[in-house]
């Protein structure tokens, strides 16, 4: 979780399909190969950016700011001091 980055658990749906008709939602399980890939985007987007800025390229960059009122939402949530601190 370095450089800002959170760990957010989150579920995805994997569609079912019978007979080329949607039947069911099943939950997308998660593995080492999903963490894997994950990882390696996160990785490559950070590598780009670095380039990008080395070589005196253009970029657009996305600023995450706390949001207003930050002080005032759930100030006993370990979440709340994490992100206070980030």
């Amino acid at each position: 979780m370095s450089r800002g980055a959170l760990n957010v658990n989150t579920i995805a749906a994997r569609p079912v399909f019978k007979d080329g008709q949607l039947v069911d939602l099943q939950p997308d399980e998660k593995n080492r190969a999903k963490d894997l890939i994950a990882d390696l985007m996160i990785a490559t987007n950070g590598a780009t950016a670095r380039f990008l800025v080395d070589k005196g390229f253009p970029s657009i960059r996305r600023f995450l700011q706390a949001p207003r009122r930050w002080d005032r939402s759930c100030p006993n949530s370990p979440m709340h001091w994490r992100l206070t601190a980030f």
